[in-house]
């Protein structure tokens, strides 16, 4: 997960307005931050389905028509022919390509059923595809709304982008990065920064850092603290006294509460994996619990 600004390799300044934010946007994957429109969605949704529900009512009541006028007309040829419709694809369209006022009034009916429904499903299904996309993380949406307050890149309606954070979805599934990783970009990240990737000059206070970098710094501040939690218990265990059985285990203690900590706190590991990893510590530790001091 990125909570950097990664610019294009050029000090050029763009113009200004959606020229330069749509530079900005692609920019950086991360930063593909768009508006899901939800109450306009829903309003939409909601239009088309009350007009779904007012032909539907429109083609039962002429339903109901046709079944009252076979059971109770006395026109048997008439009675005959809606009949025909009722049961027979052909016989409907004929008779409404015909002319007959029931009929094609109930075909202009079918025909729009099927454009709005069309419509409507199309509609469900896209705005079930947009429910699913995930909101921006709050340091995306931060330098995101950093960036657009203070270059104000539109005017007139489209100024009020960011009046409703809530309705702001990201095109960009970020990675479920380790609390360790999230802390030092957030943090650190000016320190990590590449020089060797000039911004724009309007975009100044912005700057980019690349992931391995980070991902380096990371791995080896991960590797230092483990060394350090494990090297480092087994010499205090080793230099306590085997006599002193009282401190080798507060020692033991003292350690495996800084590893569960560690893993808590460090990673994204879960309850389960939380404990296996800090029973598999102590596992450890329990081997030198006996073990001799030196001479």
């Amino acid at each position: 997960m990125r909570t950097h600004i990664e610019a294009e390799k050029r000090s050029n300044k763009y113009l200004e307005g959606f020229a330069e934010f749509s530079h900005y946007i692609g920019s950086d994957e991360t930063l593909s931050v768009y508006r899901r429109f939800g109450t306009l969605a829903a309003r939409n949704i909601l239009y088309l389905q009350a007009e779904l529900q007012f032909l539907e009512d429109e083609l039962k009541r002429l339903d109901e028509q046709d079944r009252k006028d076979i059971s109770k007309g006395s026109n048997l040829v008439e009675k005959n022919a809606i009949d025909a419709a009722a049961r027979m694809w052909e016989a409907f369209s004929d008779q409404a390509d015909r002319g007959n006022e029931r009929q094609s009034k109930k075909m202009r009916i079918v025909l729009r059923i099927r454009e709005v429904m069309r419509m409507y499903e199309k509609a469900i299904l896209r705005r079930s595809q947009i429910l699913a996309l995930n909101s921006p993380s709050t340091k995306t949406l931060l330098a995101f709304t950093n960036w657009f307050r203070s270059r104000v890149p539109f005017r007139a309606s489209s100024f009020t982008l960011l009046d409703d954070e809530k309705d702001l979805m990201s095109l960009y599934t970020e990675e479920n990065s380790d609390r360790l990783s999230t802390f030092i970009q957030q943090y650190f990240g000016y320190a990590l920064q590449s020089r060797e990737d000039p911004i724009p000059e309007s975009w100044e206070g912005m700057y980019y850092f690349p992931h391995y970098t980070v991902a380096r710094f990371v791995a080896v501040l991960s590797v230092l603290i483990s060394v350090l939690l494990l090297f480092g218990a087994i010499l205090v265990l080793y230099f306590i006294p085997a006599q002193n059985m009282g401190r080798r285990l507060i020692a033991i203690g003292f350690f495996t509460t800084g590893f569960a900590l560690s893993v808590g706190v460090l990673t994204n590991a879960k309850r389960v994996e939380i404990f296996a990893a800090t029973a598999a510590y102590t596992a450890v530790l329990v081997v030198f619990l006996a073990a001799p001091t030196p001479d």
